[in-house]
């Protein structure tokens, strides 16, 4: 079969021929390295965008559990300000250790009970605990009755709201 050749006959030397088949064959490696980094770029970003939003899950954990530390924190610096408080206001020096641990074992036994008040009247203990559930509640007050540093235990208040719970005010006569 006859070779059809449609270039004009200025272009038809052999030399331009080899060089248009030169630049094809040139050509042919670029484009596939093109392709083949694009596809390689494109892979890193789709890794690098996991990556990220694993890392960013990993900073919501982090973030909520830094929250919680430094509610816990707080808690337990509160709770020392009040027994440094109340190791002053008492007197004798045995008495004070004596309440003192008996405050301590009082809400070291009771979990869910957060003490938000106390103050100390004489022989009076004035106090405002908030607790979750009326289970709680029994084992507190279960806990303050069993207690022979106290000789009177009376309620002054108790109310309940449904998103803080429960609320009590605790007038104690110690002995």
């Amino acid at each position: 079969m006859p070779t059809i050749n449609l270039l004009p006959k200025e272009f038809s030397s052999k030399g331009i021929v080899k060089v248009a088949r030169l630049i094809k064959k040139i050509l042919i490696p670029v484009f596939a390295v093109f392709f083949v980094s694009i596809a390689v770029m494109l892979g890193i970003v789709i890794i690098l965008n996991s990556n990220i939003k694993r890392i960013r899950s990993r900073q919501e954990i982090l973030t909520t559990s830094i929250k919680n530390l430094e509610k816990t924190e707080r808690g337990t610096l509160l709770l020392q300000e009040r027994l440094a408080k109340i190791k002053l206001i008492l007197p004798d020096g045995s008495l004070r250790d004596k309440f003192t641990q008996n405050v301590q074992d009082i809400l070291g036994r009771s979990p869910g009970v957060n003490i938000s008040e106390i103050k100390l009247v004489s022989d009076k203990i004035n106090l405002t605990a908030e607790v979750l559930t009326s289970d709680q509640i029994e084992e507190f007050l279960s806990q303050i009755l069993e207690n022979p540093l106290f000789k009177a235990v009376k309620l002054t208040g108790f109310s309940f709201a449904p998103i803080g719970g429960y609320r009590l005010g605790l007038d104690l006569t110690t002995k």
